[in-house]
């Protein structure tokens, strides 16, 4: 496969890993106390979370798991470029940059690719694996790191360029929680005056 595909779909695995944890912490956590209440008496929306939490590991770790069955993961397309006769500005440099950023998060993207395997891909026992914690602040980190490289990648071999916003979440305050908050209020007041 063509290195300019391979770029453009490890893009869009990172938007899509970015996604669903933006939105796996919404619904973790909402955005104002109505919200949080609501979350916390709604075992449906902790089920979403969490599948979007998996999603989001699953997608974070095809960027990152250094195996050949990962073709878009970004080790791959760094050698590719190294060893082929790929011609960039600053060549050299930024593969060096680029190596040496992911070196920078190894611990964690051992982490992901451990969730993944043994936790969420491989297996459907929900047992954790002992010493793991990992939680937003720690794929967010992994997140912005990916995006770094990213960008770089489809600027300096793609010659593109475009702004780090999500799709449909990012840039916008949501306020899906607090319509389902407060359509629950109305529903429950309404029986109460029933009664």
């Amino acid at each position: 496969m063509d290195i300019n595909k391979r770029i453009s779909v490890a893009t869009r695995i990172y938007f899509a890993a970015k996604e669903a944890c933006a939105y796996s912490y919404y619904f973790t956590n909402g955005e104002s106390p109505i919200e949080q209440e609501y979350l916390a008496n709604s075992s449906h929306l902790r089920f979403i979370s969490h599948s979007l939490w998996r999603v989001s590991i699953t997608e974070t770790s095809k960027l990152v798991a250094k195996s050949r069955n990962q073709r878009f993961n970004l080790f791959l397309i760094i050698e590719e470029l190294k060893k082929n006769k790929y011609e960039f500005e600053h060549k050299e440099l930024m593969l060096d940059k680029w190596v040496n950023s992911l070196a920078y998060i190894e611990y964690e993207i051992e982490i992901v690719k451990r969730l993944r395997d043994k936790i969420y891909a491989h297996t459907d026992d929900e047992v954790l694996v002992p010493g793991i914690k990992f939680d937003y602040n720690d794929v967010t980190n992994v997140h912005n790191r990916l995006w770094n490289l990213i960008f770089d990648l489809n600027l300096y071999v793609l010659d593109k360029h475009f702004e780090h916003s999500l799709p449909y979440f990012e840039g916008q305050r949501l306020d899906l929680l607090t319509v389902l908050a407060e359509n629950k209020r109305k529903r429950m007041d309404e029986l109460m005056k029933k009664q």
